[in-house]
């Protein structure tokens, strides 16, 4: 996979937490929607030596091409699973990936595309890894170590509006 590290943006409480202190946070992706293909293919991923926290891929949902971010989360065995048709996407699209307690949210361009209720946290134990980035389908990542509002995440998927 190909890796690009000049446009990634991640603050250290999301790189070094320990295992229950990863409480809020926001991503953002900004994807080349064009260029994905819905075959099974790895944008991003952020693990400690726990395993994968937080992945963002493509993968046949129901038989639909979609896009999809997979959370694990301290109180399941399996992650949780946020997606979104591939073809919802614009050819440049922003993501935002928001959990802020029990929400887990799933924006693209500002627009809350799927959510799921959490009653645990997202699991991160041991040394944090840097993330995996597939430079060819995303152009930027960033990341913040708190829940923002529904005015900015309509910000920054370049809506302004809010849900």
């Amino acid at each position: 996979m190909p890796e690009v590290r000049n446009d990634v943006s991640l603050p250290s409480e999301l790189l070094n937490a320990q295992r229950g202190t990863v409480k809020p946070l926001t991503l953002l992706f900004t994807i080349a929607a064009e260029k994905l293909s819905g075959a099974g293919e790895q944008l991003f991923n952020l693990r400690a030596d726990s395993g994968e926290n937080f992945i963002l891929k493509t993968a046949d949902v129901a038989g639909v091409p979609s896009i999809l971010i997979e959370a694990c989360f301290d109180y399941r065995n399996v992650p949780l699973v946020l997606s979104c048709p591939i073809e919802w996407l614009g050819a440049s699209c922003k993501v935002v990936v928001h959990y802020s307690g029990p929400n887990f949210d799933f924006f693209v361009d500002g627009v809350l595309v799927d959510e799921e209720w959490s009653t645990g946290i997202p699991v991160s134990s041991g040394e944090a890894h840097e993330p995996v980035v597939n430079g060819d389908l995303l152009r930027s990542v960033r990341g913040w170590a708190q829940a923002l509002n529904d005015r900015e995440i309509g910000f920054l998927g370049g809506t302004g509006m809010v849900r």
